[in-house]
């Protein structure tokens, strides 16, 4: 094989990840990322979106719907199981987007994150938008 040559890689497609199922008792996901996804499906059951929440509203939302919700989480939990697993967390057709707040007192104080919530749409669920005919 020569240097020139390139090594085919497949494509791994998530997309399958991305409608798992999110409930019953032994779904393979980390009780956290059950939690953060069953939230995320309440939050955005009549909008698509929820933007820019904090740990302690999540950990408010996540008591108030304690019912639905497999695990409770308080603020500082949620910081740390964030500030461990980077990235985002996807299933059940939600999608957990979060990142770490700019802080100048980082040494003295933990991370702030960033969550949105938001609805993951298969191709079949997206609508284009109406196009309208006549004058404007």
């Amino acid at each position: 094989m020569n240097s020139n040559d390139t090594i085919p890689t497949s494509i791994i497609d998530t997309s399958a990840y991305d409608f798992c199922r999110i409930d019953g008792n032994d779904i393979g996901l980390p009780d956290f990322f059950v939690s953060m996804l069953k939230l995320g499906r309440i939050l955005t059951a009549k909008v698509e979106t929820k933007m820019d929440l904090s740990a302690y509203r999540v950990s408010q939302l996540m008591d108030k719907h304690r019912a639905e919700i497999s695990r409770r989480y308080n603020p500082m939990e949620i910081r740390e199981q964030l500030w461990t697993h980077p990235g985002e967390i996807r299933g059940g057709g939600i999608k957990v987007e979060y990142f770490e707040l700019p802080n100048p007192h980082r040494l003295s104080h933990p991370p702030h994150f960033s969550i949105n919530f938001s609805r993951i749409l298969r191709p079949e669920d997206y609508q284009p938008p109406k196009v309208l005919n006549g004058p404007v």
